[in-house]
């Protein structure tokens, strides 16, 4: 069991690490004058894998007893890791552009974040990258979800059997 609470402790730690980008992403935007469409939508998406991520360990802590670290983990770890790196890719530029404050004045806030983190290029592959972890997340939910029915249907089933052949019984009987 306490294997299973390290995958729960792993999932709430990494929407952490993505509600704290949300939050810096926010007020980077909100600090710097223009149009800020783009990092809102980045924040959108890091808050929304924040948020199932959230929701998933909340699901795994609540069914814990269905849940297996060594199983989780093999299927799990490579989208979790994917999601906590880009983070922290994201915070690291966050600090770098707020940082730069009489370079690049000219910059609106989405071009100061692109500069941070290494050009137009790197950006690309940083919300191509946030953008499967929000896929992969969205998976890793559902297939959470799917584990938690069948967990639920193994509980029900014995009695539910009891029930169906007792109905069959009377009716074979009538």
């Amino acid at each position: 069991m306490a294997e299973v609470l390290g995958i729960v402790g792993s999932l709430a730690g990494i929407a952490s690490a993505g509600v704290s980008v949300v939050s810096a992403l926010t007020k980077f935007g909100i600090s710097i004058r223009g149009s800020n469409e783009k990092i809102n939508a980045l924040a959108g998406r890091v808050s929304l894998t924040a948020s199932i991520l959230s929701d998933i360990s909340a699901t795994v802590k609540e069914h814990i007893s269905g849940f297996k670290d060594e199983e989780f983990r093999a299927t799990w770890s490579k989208v979790l890791a994917s999601c906590e790196e880009s983070y922290v890719r994201l915070e690291k530029g966050l600090d770098k552009a707020r940082k730069s404050k009489g370079k690049s004045l000219n910059l609106s806030a989405w071009g100061k974040l692109v500069w941070a983190i290494g050009g137009e290029a790197e950006m690309g592959d940083l919300e191509t990258s946030l953008e499967r972890c929000c896929q992969q997340v969205m998976m890793m939910q559902q297939a959470v979800q799917m584990s938690v029915l069948n967990l639920i249907a193994q509980r029900c089933a014995p009695p539910m059997l009891r029930f169906c052949c007792g109905l069959m019984q009377l009716q074979g009987s009538s």
